[in-house]
């Protein structure tokens, strides 16, 4: 039987978790977002098993989501973002395989489910993963970098993370292509070039983050016109000393893509949440518990601040 992958375009978790299956699998691949994942699931032909890897599912689209997977002569469901126990019961039934796991990222569930196929050396690609998700004290992480070179590996993920910011989609399957066929990202001259031409506006970005920005009384935020919507957040986090930082961009008119990043002194798990509070303005989201994202009416930006500023 023929596989097919298709795992989540924003970040190097998704990118690694794509490049260990196509390695592994030797199959065709798509990358997806959030808010087009039906319609790219719908494109590949039902005779294939898909593997599916880092695409979280809502309340929203979940119904859809798990009759799409369920069409395909064979589905794989690899991922780590929250699911409630009636959605796990409803992929069960489906006849889906998940490989779930809350305390691993996507790319290292997908190199435990795929290691017997892989090389050595693929591992390192599940530990880009974790360490940009910033889950890089699981139990399997640590006992990996415990034989390597740490200080190569995390230059490698912190290079792969940068030069996949704000880039194109062309430019991220490439570079899928690359990892899987056994590159480092430092081998990469591509990956360079746009680490450091991305490091130059993330400089920019950090003078102007103060005269761009605003504060509630727990949650900072600001609009950005990045693709890393997550950096930005980030940045906010650091200037502003709060627990929890929102950085939006404005796609497609009237929808805005939304990045979440909190700190410990968060009261809540900032996946759920922000979940719950999309769903109740007509959008879809979720996440981990220290970042999550989602995608809502521009125009209803400010009330999912005063929303989320009132819990967290």
């Amino acid at each position: 039987m023929e596989y097919y992958c298709i795992s989540h375009s924003k970040d190097v978790d998704g990118l690694c978790s794509a490049a260990l299956v196509v390695s592994s699998l030797k199959c065709g691949f798509k990358l997806a977002s959030y808010d087009n994942i039906l319609e790219v699931i719908d494109s590949v032909p039902r005779e294939k098993h898909i593997v599916l890897c880092d695409i979280g599912t809502n309340t929203k689209i979940e119904e859809k989501f798990v009759e799409l997977l369920s069409s395909f002569s064979e589905a794989t469901y690899i991922d780590h973002h929250y699911i409630g126990e009636e959605t796990r019961k409803r992929i069960a039934s489906a006849g889906i395989k998940l490989v779930h796991d809350t305390s691993e990222c996507a790319s290292m569930l997908t190199y435990l489910h795929f290691k017997d196929k892989l090389q050595t050396g693929f591992e390192e690609l599940a530990l880009y993963g974790a360490i940009t998700d910033y889950m890089d004290n699981s139990k399997n992480s640590v006992m990996i970098m415990e034989r390597k070179d740490r200080h190569r590996v995390l230059f490698d993920a912190t290079l792969l993370s940068h030069a996949i910011s704000n880039r194109e989609m062309n430019f991220r399957r490439k570079v899928v292509s690359q990892l899987a066929s056994g590159k480092k990202p430092h081998q990469i001259r591509s990956v360079w070039l746009s680490a450091m031409s991305y490091l130059r506006t993330l400089d920019r970005v950090y003078q102007k983050v103060r005269e761009n920005s605003s504060v509630l009384s727990r949650v900072a935020y600001a609009e950005t016109n990045l693709d890393a919507t997550g950096n930005v957040a980030k940045i906010l986090l650091g200037y502003y000393n709060v627990p929890v930082a929102v950085a939006y961009k404005k796609e497609d008119g009237e929808w805005a893509e939304v990045s979440l990043r909190s700190t410990s002194g968060c009261r809540v798990h900032l996946g759920k949440t922000i979940g719950s509070i999309a769903l109740s303005l007509g959008g879809s989201g979720g996440g981990h518990e220290r970042a999550a994202g989602c995608r809502i009416k521009y125009k209803d930006v400010m009330k999912m601040l005063e929303q989320l500023d009132r819990v967290v």
